[in-house]
């Protein structure tokens, strides 16, 4: 470990490989639109924190947290290094209530570890969506923290980033949260405020800030079974984290009580008092087991219906139809392409078009792009066409249904604010050879691609180039 504020948490490496392809992108940018993520539609919250290595207490990583509910009970989440769209999928975490943890066997609780240092301590934060006022998601993500303290939670990691890996390599890590400020330091001796500088400034958050408003949160009712990644060894009335390789008794450590021993396993560290303490521990374990099975029954029940979790829901649906609705007004959006008049370039039915909103009102159209606008005759009818002239431009208004464009008809120039809109197909397209100029207003967007089927799937080209009369440009 280096010294100073310098630590294994915070590191970061280049992926190795190509960048990806436009050709890749186009795909999985019609794949997105057309296949079915539900699973992953259920994500509800992102959460931030650090997890450290339950083999190596000097070693900890930055764990971004994005979180389904499976039940009241139960909670999955995916974890990434970072909330950026090249994040790297580093591991995954389970959380269980109470409830569930006091019916698992004795081995396999030792696999799990709580969250209560992590919530009181700041550490654990919510990152607020943009525009959501500061006080109203202080106050909702206080709320959440209520309910994930008691949780225990059960951590693989794939991906070991904070060593520098390019790619995952060895075993699956068992992870766990920090217990107490003083195991911080031995993985960041700077501590704790220094550990969540960098990250406090990305987010806009102050984990201070935070302690002070959760110092009303109860304290966790941690079950009567030694659990294997709290690590704890109380001295003094601190708690402090040792070396597997130390022996400590009350004469050469001065630990207050019974003599205990810190024993290495294949998962971590755990402290075990004298056998006289193991066996009371043991004969009660049934009976406080019973008593917690009834007491969380009760409370899930109540947290189940309660105000916070009817804001949270309602606050998380509302930021998503805001941000899908900004997405779709003005940036992109899909429709099936329906009748003859732009074959062959697009199927008289079954062809799914990506449209640019970022060039509604005729932003940054030109000859020969193909648009979509609202029909000036029939009001909520879209349909698509290329244009053929821009404003000022001179252009033969050919009789309607006439099988070519300069070929009969009367010269006009196309008024300020109008563009001149063809089909590709023209004997069977009803366009401005019907209606005339139509005004750059009713263009609603510039189509950019076709998204299905995916063997057609590709950009929509251009075709129109400059004609050549005499040698000069026309």
């Amino acid at each position: 470990m280096s010294d100073g504020n310098k630590s294994s948490c915070c590191k970061g490496n280049e992926l190795p490989g190509d960048p990806r392809t436009l050709k890749s992108r186009v795909l999985e940018t019609g794949a997105s639109l057309i296949q079915d993520f539900t699973p992953v539609k259920q994500i509800c919250a992102h959460l931030n924190a650090f997890h450290v290595y339950a083999n190596d207490p000097t070693r900890c990583v930055e764990a971004n947290h994005y979180c389904t509910h499976l039940t009241e009970d139960i909670r999955q989440c995916l974890i990434y290094d970072s909330p950026e769209k090249n994040a790297r999928f580093i591991g995954v975490e389970y959380m269980v209530s109470p409830r569930i943890f006091a019916t698992l066997p004795a081995e396999e609780r030792k696999l799990w570890h709580t969250h209560e240092f992590e919530v009181k301590s700041g550490m654990l934060a919510m990152p607020a969506p943009a525009g959501v006022p500061d006080a109203v998601w202080e106050a909702a993500e206080t709320a959440e923290m209520h309910d994930v303290a008691p949780v225990y939670g059960k951590i693989y990691h794939f991906w070991q980033v904070d060593r520098g890996d390019p790619v995952p390599m060895g075993e699956p890590q068992l992870m766990g949260s920090f217990p107490s400020e003083e195991s911080v330091k031995v993985a960041h001796p700077a501590g704790l405020d220094s550990l969540l500088e960098d990250r406090n400034k990305r987010f806009g958050v102050d984990h201070r800030q935070k302690a002070k408003k959760r110092e009303g949160i109860e304290a966790v009712e941690k079950h009567p079974a030694g659990r294997l990644l709290d690590i704890e060894i109380q001295r003094d009335g601190d708690i402090s984290w040792f070396k597997t390789q130390d022996i400590l008794d009350d004469g050469r450590r001065g630990i207050c009580g019974a003599k205990k021993w810190i024993l290495k396993a294949r998962y971590g560290h755990m402290t075990i008092p004298d056998r006289g303490m193991v066996d009371a521990a043991r004969s009660g374990q049934d009976q406080a087991s019973n008593s917690l099975h009834m007491e969380q029954l009760v409370r899930s029940l109540i947290r189940g219906f309660n105000l916070r979790t009817v804001g949270r829901l309602a606050l998380n649906g509302t930021s998503t139809f805001c941000a899908c609705a900004l997405i779709w007004e003005h940036l992109i959006t899909i429709q099936l392409s329906e009748g003859p008049s732009m074959y062959p370039t697009f199927d008289v039915r079954g062809d799914w078009l990506l449209i640019s909103r970022m060039h509604r009102n005729g932003k940054g159209i030109e000859v020969g792009d193909v648009v979509r606008y609202g029909h000036p005759n029939f009001q909520g009818v879209h349909v698509a066409k290329r244009v053929v002239g821009m404003p000022g431009d001179f252009v033969c208004q050919d009789k309607p249904l006439s099988t070519g464009i300069g070929k009969e008809g009367n010269m006009i120039q196309i008024p300020e604010g109008h563009v001149f809109l063809a089909g590709d197909n023209l004997p069977w397209s009803r366009d401005s050879r019907n209606y005339g100029p139509v005004p750059m207003g009713l263009i609603n967007g510039k189509i950019i691609a076709r998204v299905w089927p995916l063997s057609k799937m590709g950009w929509v080209d251009n075709p129109l180039q400059p004609a050549q009369l005499e040698g000069q440009n026309i």
